[in-house]
């Protein structure tokens, strides 16, 4: 027997995971070389830790233990931890119970330092690319604007004063004619694709404006009604949010349009003291709830998360609701 507990002292020391013992009331009985060093404690500090040391927190009053109940439960969790110095450290949770009795239970730490850093970095590459992505999309809608647009409306000038100097030759003036149609056909499609793209109103006149101008297009490409509710004195925003709160809008009216099969829309923003929150409503057929999410919503969704806030998506009676709540200042 004493053969076989050294063998188990010797695995459960040299073990390359951060290995804990606590018992049934969550003081820690034993801790390997791994966890002492991932923590900085010495050896003899062990004994008086309990695992309200390791977290900060004060003892329950009904004489539980949070650790003791997952473990209890095989659970699997994350955390953060407090080193010997202080320091926090995160670290993924997994613990059993070692016994039938539940007197003594195992828990594994692994240290979620460097699974944070790479969250991070990747949050960091996703603003990056969100950034880059909307100065391309003001790129190309200025170009659009300045460039494609004039151009066409220079052209569709030129054709009425064709047709009207030869608007003796009714073939010519028919073809010219139809020539006009279709340029004005293009400008106004060009126009429309550079708003959609980037609203220049956005930038000049504020949020309120480019919405309101966002839905008038919006009507006449889709047929879909849209009504607005905005507080009447609501100030300028930052560029940051009122660009989040646009998109969040455009890309929730776009999934109206595309998915739901509802005949009208509305659009809520309320400024609510530090937060603005914005509301857009459909009386569709409602969101398919499943794990799976289109890259529109995906993007919504980081967008909002790297401004600071929070965005729902839920089923409405009938219909779907998006929430989105961003912090007032960026």
């Amino acid at each position: 027997m004493r053969s076989g507990q050294t063998e188990f002292e010797t695995i459960f020391e040299s073990n390359l995971a951060a290995f804990v013992i606590f018992d049934e009331k969550g003081n820690i009985l034993n801790a390997n070389r791994k966890f002492r060093d991932m923590l900085s404690y010495e050896s003899e500090q062990i004994p008086h830790l309990q695992w309200e040391s390791l977290t900060g927190t004060a003892r329950r009053s009904d004489g539980g233990c949070d650790i003791v109940e997952r473990a209890a439960a095989d659970g699997s969790w994350r955390a953060d931890l407090l080193s010997s110095t202080g320091q926090h450290v995160p670290v993924l949770i997994r613990a059993a119970a070692l016994d039938a009795s539940r007197h003594r239970f195992a828990v594994l730490f692994v240290n979620a330092a460097e699974m944070v850093r790479s969250e991070q970095d990747l949050r960091k590459l996703a603003g990056r690319v969100l950034h880059h992505y909307d100065s391309e999309r003001r790129q190309i809608a200025r170009e659009l604007h300045d460039t494609t647009a004039q151009n066409l409306a220079a052209l569709s000038m030129n054709l009425t004063m064709l047709e009207t100097a030869l608007d003796d030759r009714e073939r010519t003036r028919r073809i010219l004619s139809e020539c006009q149609k279709l340029t004005e056909e293009c400008l106004r499609e060009t126009r429309a694709i550079s708003y959609m793209l980037h609203p220049p109103l956005l930038d000049e006149l504020g949020l309120e404006s480019a919405v309101r101008a966002f839905f008038d297009m919006y009507r006449r490409r889709t047929g879909i009604e849209v009504t607005l509710q905005i507080p009447e004195a609501m100030s300028r925003l930052s560029p940051e949010i009122e660009l989040g709160v646009f998109r969040v809008v455009q890309e929730s009216l776009f999934n109206v349009h595309h998915h739901s099969g509802s005949p009208r829309a509305e659009v809520r923003l309320a400024r609510k003291r530090s937060e603005i929150e914005v509301l857009v409503r459909d009386w569709g057929k409602g969101i398919d709830l499943t794990p799976s999410e289109n890259l529109g919503i995906a993007g919504m969704r980081e967008r909002v998360r790297l401004l600071g806030g929070r965005l729902e998506i839920s089923r409405s009676d009938p219909g779907t609701l998006v929430r989105a709540v961003l912090p007032a200042e960026s």
